[in-house]
């Protein structure tokens, strides 16, 4: 099979490189990082090859490679850039030149070690992840797991969904209201995407802001459009659940919006093809591109002359690799961590969930992961939160230790989740591929993000649409034709 191949050559690339940098003198943080991508390639190419483009592994391998190793890449290369730092006025010169940027002025005014073994930790923390997940992903225990997940559903084939659909989008439109209202006003927002003034809305408002985005998932998944009328109400509906994410400057919630979607038609519907994946993913790139240059530039300029300079950052490599801070908030972490920041031992996975509870419940909960390490990293220097990813998560807990198990275990976790796609009763199939889809968005989020900001997601994203199938669905009302005359879904295919 192509993917045995591809480990094969990867084991043998790995043999190569190693000897190779050993030979060389190199340092050994070359070595770290080639053994990342060489595994990650080996799963990406063979999962593309043959059709797998949803399924957990090939998708974390894809982020690792995009996220982490270009990143990671580029500050290799220039890392003589790291070692002097200009503070400038401009967002969009932060996202064009390192010595810019927030990876030198930490380097150069906090790092309490030489910049080798730090970048060798952070690198060594990013292999050993990929080494495990992928050990566990390939465990037995995994996929019996899975087995019960394959028959969740039952009862959900047949709800009414004109009234979901509906409702969903009826209790998101009210919700974006209020939540623009906040932030002064659609203009406001426009004018201010960098500060993200809609995202200080709540998490009670985004997560009925979120019942949009659920309505077009049931949509999409229960009944496809048919007729030319349903596709244009399907692509409005879409279009106006993007441009209010976009409004807000959340490319996160405009990203959910097209991978739901496209992991429920995939499944469903018609499987995607590679030709089409890679002309999907260059257009992704970039509009990617444009909303980050119009986002930066609405730091100082109105929408409208950011709308006139985007184009120039459209396909400039440097803005999106600036934008890819995965890699530098890890390794913040993890050359803080054991020096200026004492280990968690847990507490940091408990403070996560504290962190989501009302205050109601714990009055003295701790802040969100991501303002609680930006502030004790920077303290008031710099705004916004700053996510550790999952990776810096169990490094913050319990060290590499804590990498090698947790990472074995969240391997073990993505293969269970193939039984909501894989094998199982036609029954309730169109309910685990929604579910899916969602948990597939929740995997990016959690190597993009930390503990508390995917709690958070689960409560804004999942909660929504729970509440969406199992009570509006069930509500008597009839609006349009019945589910049974519209086109039904692809049945379960073992070999997908």
């Amino acid at each position: 099979a192509p993917r045995d191949h591809a480990l094969i050559a990867a084991g043998v690339a790995l043999l190569a490189t190693g000897a190779a940098v050993l030979a060389a003198g190199a340092p050994i943080a070359w070595l770290l990082l080639a053994v990342t991508t060489i595994l990650a390639v080996a799963v990406f190419v063979p999962g593309w090859y043959e059709g797998r483009f949803f399924e957990p592994l090939p998708v974390i391998s894809a982020l690792i490679l995009f996220y982490f190793v270009t990143r990671a890449l580029q500050l290799l290369v220039s890392h003589d850039d790291l070692y002097s730092w200009f503070g400038v006025p401009s967002a969009v010169n932060l996202l064009l030149a390192l010595d810019n940027q927030e990876i030198a002025q930490y380097v150069t005014g906090k790092l309490a070690e030489p910049l080798e073994p730090a970048m060798t930790r952070a690198l060594g923390a990013m292999a050993l992840f990929m080494v495990a997940v992928v050990a566990g992903y390939y465990l037995p225990l995994g996929r019996r797991l899975g087995r019960p997940l394959s028959r969740l559903g039952r009862g959900t084939d047949r709800p009414n969904v004109p009234v979901m659909v509906a409702a969903s989008l009826l209790i998101g439109a009210v919700a974006q209201v209020a939540i623009l209202a906040r932030a002064g006003g659609p203009g406001a927002a426009a004018d201010n995407m960098l500060g993200q003034k809609g995202g200080h809305a709540g998490i009670v408002l985004f997560a009925l802001a979120s019942f949009a985005p659920v309505g077009v998932l049931i949509w999409a998944a229960w009944r496809r459009p048919a007729a030319r009328r349903e596709w244009v109400a399907f692509a409005l509906a879409a279009l106006e659940v993007c441009g209010f994410y976009m409004l807000i400057g959340s490319r996160g919630g405009f990203f959910a919006l097209v991978l739901v979607v496209a992991v429920s038609w995939h499944y469903l519907w018609r499987p995607w093809r590679l030709r089409a994946m890679i002309a999907a993913v260059l257009v992704f790139v970039v509009l990617s591109g444009a909303l980050l240059g119009i986002r930066q530039g609405t730091a100082h300029h109105s929408i409208v002359r950011a709308l006139g300079d985007a184009p120039a950052y459209i396909v400039d490599p440097r803005g999106l690799l600036a934008d890819n801070t995965q890699f530098d908030t890890l390794f913040i972490a993890t050359s803080a961590i054991g020096h200026k920041l004492h280990f968690q031992h847990g507490g940091w996975a408990i403070n996560a969930l504290r962190a989501n509870l009302p205050g109601a419940i714990d009055p003295g909960k701790p802040q969100p992961g991501d303002i609680a390490f930006r502030k004790s990293i920077w303290g008031s220097e710099v705004g916004a939160g700053r996510p550790i990813t999952l990776i810096g998560d169990f490094y913050y807990d319990f060290g590499f230790l804590g990498i090698a198990l947790g990472s074995l275990l969240f391997g073990i976790a993505i293969r269970a989740l193939l039984g909501l796609v894989g094998p199982g009763p036609g029954a309730g199939r169109t309910y685990r591929v929604a579910l899916y889809a969602i948990a597939l968005f929740v995997i990016y989020s959690m190597l993009s993000g930390t503990y508390s900001l995917t709690i958070s997601l689960l409560i804004t994203l999942l909660l929504p649409f729970l509440v969406a199938v199992h009570l509006l669905g069930r509500i008597p009302v009839r609006l349009g034709r019945p589910v049974a005359a519209a086109r039904q879904p692809l049945p379960d295919d073992p070999g997908r």
